[in-house]
């Protein structure tokens, strides 16, 4: 049962029972009311801030379990799963400016993964191709994708098993690139379609980004 609160210039002699403890009722600015901790406190102006003071500290210990909360719920989603195909390197070259240049560009497949080779055995099957989109100052002359290795795909009892043309682990395109004089920032991409033995993904483009300085 709550108690009713008692007007300040008694709250010296008069109390009233709350839990285990006696708290006077303490009229703040305005129509609200504050309950005074531990016993009945007199109605000084010293004993009043004190008491402000204390409910003031009160609040402030709320806080970092409700800052908590927000933090804890982000560290309980899973962290973000890493691309089937990862690009590994070069990230800034420097070639003669004006002139072909061969680019080596390293990938490599996550494990128990494979894609389809830049030629795969069916016009159905996505192939693995690399693209720059135009850009001032150079361009993608040749792209020369390594042959895919066999994969067989046994797919039930009463179906032939099928040979696939995959890259599995890395895997290395050569390129062939033209630069006018200075630094560009190379923005190509990688489209792939990767499969698991039994499963596969959408396909996917992952950035593929060089510094390219021409001198």
């Amino acid at each position: 049962m709550q108690a009713s609160p008692i007007p300040i210039q008694n709250a010296d002699k008069r109390c009233f029972k709350v839990g285990r403890g006696f708290i006077p009722g303490i009229k703040t600015m305005g129509s609200s009311w504050a309950l005074a901790p531990e016993a009945c406190f007199s109605s000084t102006l010293a004993q009043i801030q004190a008491l402000f003071l204390i409910c003031f500290a009160s609040s402030l210990a709320i806080l970092p379990l409700s800052a908590q909360a927000p933090f804890s719920s982000l560290q309980s989603h899973p962290a973000a799963k890493p691309a089937a195909v990862a690009y590994l390197f070069p990230e800034q070259i420097s070639i003669a400016a004006d002139k072909p240049t061969p680019v080596d560009l390293h990938f490599k497949v996550a494990a128990g993964l494979h894609v389809n080779s830049h030629t795969p055995r069916s016009e159905e099957l996505i192939p693995t191709t690399l693209k720059l989109p135009e850009t001032p100052g150079i361009r993608l002359t040749k792209t020369d994708f390594p042959p895919g290795t066999d994969f067989t795909l046994a797919i039930g009892s009463d179906t032939p098993a099928e040979k696939l043309s995959v890259y599995t682990g890395e895997f290395i395109v050569h390129a062939e690139l033209v630069a006018a004089k200075g630094e560009h920032l190379v923005q190509a991409t990688l489209r792939y379609q990767a499969c698991s033995s039994d499963t596969c993904m959408p396909p996917h483009s992952i950035p593929v980004a060089i510094d390219v300085i021409a001198k």
